[in-house]
This record gives C-alpha cells, sequence and structure tokens, in this order.
C-alpha cells in the first residue's frame, strides 16, 4: 500500500479523471445532461465531505484531496505530451 499522501492523490485523481469524468462526458452526450449541473453535483459533494468530517484534521485532509483534484491542467498536459510515466501531484 502507499503512504497516505500518495493513495489520497491516486483516489483524487481516480475520482475526477478515471471515472467521474467519463461518467460526466456519458451523461452529457447520451443522456443529454447539464454538465453544468453535473459539475455542480460534484462540488456540492465535496462540500457535504468538508462539513461532515469529524474533525478539523479530517476537514483538512478532505480539503487537501479537493485541491488534488483541481490539476486539470497537469492531467491534461500529459495527455497532449503523450507522456508514458505517471506522477500523482
Amino acid at each position: 500500500m502507499p503512504d497516505y499522501t500518495t493513495g489520497g492523490r491516486r483516489l483524487a485523481h481516480a475520482m475526477m479523471y478515471g471515472h467521474l469524468g467519463q461518467v460526466m462526458s456519458y451523461l452529457a452526450g447520451t443522456a443529454q445532461a447539464d454538465l453544468a449541473s453535473l459539475s455542480d453535483a460534484v462540488e456540492e459533494t465535496w462540500d457535504e465531505l468538508i462539513a461532515q468530517a469529524p474533525s478539523a484534521a479530517c476537514r483538512k485532509r478532505v480539503l487537501d484531496l479537493r485541491k488534488q483534484a483541481d490539476t486539470v491542467g497537469a492531467v491534461l498536459w500529459r495527455r497532449v505530451t503523450r507522456a508514458d510515466h505517471t506522477t500523482f501531484r
């Protein structure tokens, strides 16, 4: 198992880019779902996770994961450059 920091980065990456993006793309393309509504639902979920965290330390960890999930540029750059290594920032 990876250390906590690396594991959190992997989780955020998988949630935001590995699966969630594909689901949102499918719903927008096939079911004509509104992308703004889907994005709002993601933000509301992050807000709920932060609000329900049982301690300040837990809230900080969720906030850290949320920040890591915002690394769209890094992920897109890897795709554009066809990078063959994986880095979780």
